[in-house]
């Protein structure tokens, strides 16, 4: 299986749920990236339907057109192809005190983009990928929030209404999209 990680760091692959070869992409030179490449620079410099997976882990907050990412997206990726996009919750701190952030987005945010098919979609109360959560203390705090990310996901559309304001704010949305050509 050969995935594309937009946006790698440091980090290329850690926390990536497919497995197979990854190849990291992000502008900086200093990352453990494959490729340098501006992601805002269209198109992306590789060959239609190249990869299996695509996963994005808090990178597309920092991108200007969301739309045209997609668009990328869905040109690069074969036809069933996987994309996993983690994203902070729009509402949340994590996302509002980021200078660098340029999108914020909500649980329906990415569900209407022509191309592609929701199959997953939810909030993670606690982040779920960052590896500072990797530790004991991490993994504990997740096992003990998991009861909260069943309540925000068993309506999000009452979450973000209501709910939120009274449970706090998710760290982030979830979403894994399948392609259809």
């Amino acid at each position: 299986m050969k995935i594309l990680e937009l946006g790698c760091g440091n980090k290329k692959g850690c926390g990536c749920p497919y497995k197979g070869d990854i190849v990291g992409v992000d502008i900086s030179p200093d990352s453990k990236a494959d490729i340098i490449w501006n992601l805002e620079k269209f198109p992306y410099p590789f060959k239609n339907n190249e990869f299996d997976a695509v996963y994005i882990h808090h990178c597309l907050e920092h991108l200007e057109d969301t739309v045209k990412v997609m668009d990328q997206i869905w040109k690069i990726t074969k036809p069933h192809g996987k994309v996993l996009i983690l994203v902070p919750y729009g509402a949340s701190a994590w996302s509002l005190t980021n200078p660098t952030h340029k999108k914020f987005f909500n649980y329906a945010t990415l569900t209407d983009f022509k191309g592609f098919k929701v199959l997953k979609c939810k909030y993670n109360y606690v982040h779920r990928g960052f590896p500072e959560l990797q530790s004991w203390k991490g993994r504990l705090l997740r096992q003990l929030t998991k009861p909260m990310d069943w309540l925000i996901n068993a309506n999000p559309y009452i979450y973000d209404k209501i709910l939120r304001h009274y449970l706090g704010d998710a760290d982030e949305i979830e979403w894994e999209l399948e392609v259809i050509k």
